[in-house]
């Protein structure tokens, strides 16, 4: 038998746990964040929480050791452990007093502890999946970016870009993941996740399934005329349809999602010194952690402790490391955007609502070279007080509508608070219109329709000037 080499491609998915890692701890708030740090706490021994009472510096612990006698150093750890405490810096500074334990706290575990949360249902599924392994590891991977209501937002060019694979491999994993239970996790569109349902049930011949595969427009729009017509439906059959699709379930994820009482904690503090406005992250709730000073050091104990206890050592370390990076890397990816929003709004915060500019979350992106989908996972469940208050910072993310300079920027939000004050200085015996208030508005600069007016103004629960004008009079 004659040996040859060959080059045979191969596929192999990168999962980069910093990546996925960042994935979850972005869209934390503070609060959810210190749960998880608790957490990650009790389960990695490398980890400790941070007091304020001193002890030995990490340079002091970095400083080079003479090797026990009859043993030569091979300086492999001692470079290792270098280059660790030289990484390891990162820290979330509000310290939790070391003291003694009270009641309460032996019963950090049972406060953290939560259900079965719908990422451990899935990989319990993937792990049994019929798939190969390539498709078994891009499900994993997948995995990690179902929102709360079940679906992934990230495109599959997107996905494949972060995986560093093929579209081809996100969309197999993809088509595998939208079976598991709950059925439809994983859908892009609303319309994928009803017709995987549906599917799953076996009703893929049925009016139900025509309707969302054919008729989908008109059927997110009500034009049931236009429905029956286009499928040659009568209407009881319609109605049979409807009632299948209705009892269909739009969010997948819900049943796995933990509805909790959170106290809002900013996240973001603004104030203002010397007439600039000054970010900084709250330090109050998130507890500071770093790595065991105790591991390093029994690391370097090559005499007592056997090989796979200093692999256990090493390894919970690195997990540690890498939990302190990721830290790193949202706590500055936040206070970047918190920065941005801050310069981008600070006529908002010198004249409130007036002063609120457009903003986009690609806007954010694009001006700090960021993927939009970092931007919106950053800014979830996120909240910044100013001399203004306290907002969510979804808040500062407004449409833009159009104006006839190009100069100026006009938000919906402030156009709304410009229709308010319109209305607040109308005249009870002769109530504004919406149309003449599009067309003050149009005077102003502010192009829009007498529509937009109407939408604009049911969305703040303001009366038509028909009904304004009847509660004035009675």
């Amino acid at each position: 038998m004659e040996l040859q080499q060959r080059l045979v491609p191969t596929v192999r998915l990168d999962l980069r746990p910093l990546l996925i890692q960042a994935v979850r701890l972005l869209p934390l708030s503070q609060i959810e964040l210190r749960q998880h740090l608790l957490q990650e706490y009790l389960q990695n021994p490398a980890l400790e929480v941070q007091s304020d009472e001193e002890g030995p510096s990490l340079d002091e612990l970095a400083a080079p050791q003479a090797p026990p006698e009859g043993e030569p150093s091979t300086g492999d750890d001692d470079e290792w452990l270098s280059q660790v405490l030289d990484e390891t810096r990162f820290e979330l500074p509000s310290p939790i007093e070391e003291r003694e334990p009270a009641e309460e706290d032996w019963i950090w575990e049972r406060r953290i502890e939560s259900p079965r949360t719908l990422l451990d249902h899935l990989r319990w599924q993937i792990a049994m999946a019929p798939v190969d392994e390539t498709t078994r590891s891009v499900m994993y991977f997948l995995a990690e970016f179902i929102n709360p209501s079940g679906y992934i937002e990230e495109t599959e060019e997107e996905l494949a870009g972060l995986a560093g694979v093929s579209v081809e491999a996100i969309y197999r994993a993809r088509q595998h993941l939208l079976r598991l239970d709950p059925v439809g996790v994983g859908a892009r569109t609303l319309r994928e996740c009803l017709m995987v349902q549906l599917e799953a049930l076996g009703q893929t011949d049925t009016d139900a399934y025509r309707i969302l595969q054919e008729a989908w427009d008109e059927f997110v729009q009500k034009r049931w005329d236009d429905l029956v017509r286009r499928l040659g439906l009568s209407r009881e059959a319609l109605r049979a349809a409807l009632e299948v699709i209705y009892h269909l379930d739009p969010r997948p994820a819900q049943a796995y999602t933990v509805h909790q009482l959170l106290y809002v904690h900013p996240d973001v503090i603004v104030r203002e010194q010397d007439g600039e406005y000054v970010v900084e992250l709250s330090r109050a709730v998130v507890p500071r952690v770093t790595i065991s000073r105790r591991y390093l050091r029994l690391l370097r104990d090559r005499q007592n402790l056997s090989p796979e206890e200093r692999q256990y050592i090493r390894e919970r370390i690195l997990a540690a490391r890498r939990l302190l990076r990721t830290l790193n890397y949202c706590e500055s990816t936040l206070l970047r955007i918190a920065r941005h929003i801050v310069q981008h709004q600070r006529a908002f915060l010198e004249q409130g609502l007036s002063g609120l500019k457009p903003l986009s979350l690609r806007d954010v992106a694009r001006a700090l070279s960021l993927h939009e989908s970092t931007v919106s996972r950053a800014v979830q469940h996120k909240y910044m007080q100013t001399p203004r208050g306290t907002f969510e910072l979804r808040f500062f993310f407004q449409r833009r509508v159009s104006t006839q300079s190009a100069a100026q920027e006009v938000s919906a939000t402030t156009v709304k608070y410009r229709i308010r004050e319109l209305i607040q200085s109308e005249s009870p015996q002769e109530p504004l219109t919406d149309e003449a208030l599009a067309r003050l508005l149009r005077f102003e600069g502010i192009q829009i329709s007498r529509r937009a007016v109407t939408k604009y103004r049911l969305e703040m629960s303001i009366p038509s000037a028909r009904q304004r004008r009847r509660m004035q009079t009675a």
